[in-house]
């Protein structure tokens, strides 16, 4: 049986419910209480709540140097591939990003990152084009396609509407006899109002910096936006050491997220533990509710998370459930935003057409962390019992259910792992398995992880 995934992220939420949805034997929705892309995808990748696989945002601090680095994949944690691997499930896959600022495509294949120069919204058209046709004739077991088009929508190109709905049609002309999963981790939806964290932050006085005029401010800000790049890590960096740590009593590092400088947990921390930290963050709370809706939830991390990595976890989380209102992340106040209205939305979809799956299941939704562990299920590879997400085996017909019991191949202890003849519950690999599984993993880019 043959496998095809393609997942579309950044699409507008009325294009996908209107156009997409009736192609499909089941469409649910998808959805992701956290708010940062990067915590999403990784919760995809591993089946694991933010809590338990440490990833909360795109950047952290190092206790070490005090820098502001990016999290890398974690190692420690599993990922689609890995067990398809495994269970020797040949796999073709290629994520496609584009990236307006720099007129380039980034590529990941097979491990390998490659940018493309891409001057206008024909260039990344035929890339795309090209890549589907090339599904057609890869002959692996599971091919994967994984695009981003929200920069697209940000730069207005809702023309690329109809082109988006070609695709889908040529995918289907050819996989008629393959089993297809089209998913959307996030969405793309229209805001009314924005909400710039960081000058909040700075205002109140949270958040302190070198040049307290803002006219000098201002002007740093400019020069290294101007050198190097606004979107970049390294602009965040330039920024990051921009601060009056002996002043900072609270930042924020990833877009609806606030962290307490708080002693012996940060490099620079100056606010106590216990009274003084409960005191400060509460009083933060409490302003935040009188700037925002009252549809915006600010929420302290307890309310959320529990778990493995509590402690890295941001203290103060806001939760936009109106999806009118962008907050959003910039040092340089009064910012003006170029997105053409969009903002991201953590609710997506995910659509199943395949013999295997059971029409009369009816509609519903699924968790993001239910995505890998229902995805093994469906190849009928065994499900180990350490995932936070869950089987959805509603999905599944009667004959799916009987070929793969779910008694033998959802495992529900943790500690289980498993053999490929369900014999021993014990990894039935070789030293040699492992080698090779070792190398395809490099290959496949998966690189450093945090300590």
């Amino acid at each position: 049986m043959r496998y095809i995934h393609i997942q579309f992220n950044g699409l507008p939420d009325n294009i996908v419910l209107n156009k997409f949805s009736n192609l499909f034997t089941i469409t649910y929705k998808t959805s992701f209480q956290y708010p940062n892309l990067w915590a999403l995808r990784e919760t995809y990748r591993t089946g694991l709540l933010p809590q338990n696989h440490n990833v909360f945002g795109k950047y952290f601090i190092d206790n070490k140097t005090a820098n502001l680095i990016p999290f890398f994949i974690n190692l420690e944690h599993k990922g689609l591939y890995i067990y398809l691997l495994e269970n020797n499930v040949s796999l073709h896959s290629i994520s496609i990003f584009y990236d307006y600022d720099e007129e380039k495509i980034f590529t990941i294949r097979r491990g390998s990152i490659k940018k493309f120069r891409c001057y206008n919204i024909e260039t990344f058209k035929s890339f795309i084009d090209k890549e589907i046709s090339l599904l057609e004739s890869v002959g692996c077991e599971f091919c994967e396609i994984i695009v981003d088009f929200s920069y697209l929508y940000f730069q207005g190109n809702a023309r690329v509407d109809s082109w988006i709905e070609d695709l889908f049609n040529k995918i289907i002309s050819f996989s008629k006899d393959a089993t297809i999963i089209f998913s959307s981790l996030y969405t793309l939806k229209k805001y009314s109002s924005s909400f710039n964290l960081i000058e909040w932050l700075t205002k109140k006085d949270f958040i302190s910096f070198k040049y307290k005029e803002s006219s000098h401010s201002q002007k740093m800000i400019n020069t290294i936006k101007n050198a190097i790049g606004i979107g970049s890590t390294s602009y965040l960096q330039k920024i990051f050491k921009h601060f009056v740590w002996e002043k900072t009593k609270a930042y924020s590092l990833n877009e609806g997220t606030i962290s307490i400088n708080l002693r012996e947990r940060e490099p620079f921390g100056i606010v106590n533990k216990g009274i003084a930290f409960n005191e400060l963050r509460d009083n933060i709370i409490e302003e935040l509710k009188k700037e925002l809706p009252p549809d915006i939830s600010v929420l302290p991390k307890e309310s959320l998370f529990i778990g493995k990595y509590f402690k890295n976890a941001p203290d103060i989380i806001l939760i936009s459930n109106d999806n009118t209102l962008k907050i959003f992340n910039d040092y340089e106040p009064a910012s003006i935003i170029n997105d053409n209205g969009f903002a991201i939305s953590f609710n997506g979809f995910i659509s199943l057409r395949g013999d295997e799956f059971n029409p009369a299941c009816g509609s519903g939704g699924i968790n993001v962390e239910d995505i890998l562990p229902t995805f093994l299920y469906m190849r009928g590879i065994v499900v180990p019992g350490l995932f936070d997400g869950k089987v959805h085996t509603n999905l599944f017909k009667k004959e799916h259910l009987e070929k793969y019991p779910p008694d033998i191949y959802i495992l529900k202890n943790k500690k289980e792992e498993y053999s490929k003849d369900l014999g021993a519950l014990k990894l039935g690999i070789t030293k040699d398995d492992e080698e090779r599984i070792r190398k395809e993993v490099q290959k496949l880019g998966y690189g450093l992880k945090r300590k």
